[in-house]
């Protein structure tokens, strides 16, 4: 009986390991974009503090940090608003390209 039951804790031990193992590997493989966020719209403000929510109720992102809003204006054409930007960098595992197409 107590060589089972040392064979069935060596048998945890040995999935624990494996298990950490496999948290530590998928950390490495982590991506750490920096997002930028901009809008001139009605309410641009409103715009870019929405996207980062949404952004972070998003499987699989972590928001790391978080700019604070800067007003800057257009680029191209001024007859237009200035823009609210900000700028989040985040922690995925979606791959640069699955990033983009979720995110747009």
């Amino acid at each position: 009986m107590l060589e089972e039951l040392n064979y069935i804790t060596s048998e945890i031990d040995l999935v624990n390991r494996k298990n950490q193992r496999k948290i530590e590997l998928k950390k490495l493989f982590l991506l750490k974009p920096i997002i930028g966020i901009g809008s001139n719209q009605h309410n641009p403000k409103y715009h870019v503090i929405r996207g980062i929510r949404e952004i972070n109720h998003l499987p699989k992102i972590d928001i790391q940090k978080k700019s604070s809003l800067y007003e800057t204006p257009p680029l191209g054409p001024q007859n237009q608003p200035n823009f609210i930007n900000a700028v989040i960098k985040i922690t995925t595992s979606y791959q640069p390209f699955e990033l983009l197409a979720i995110l747009q």
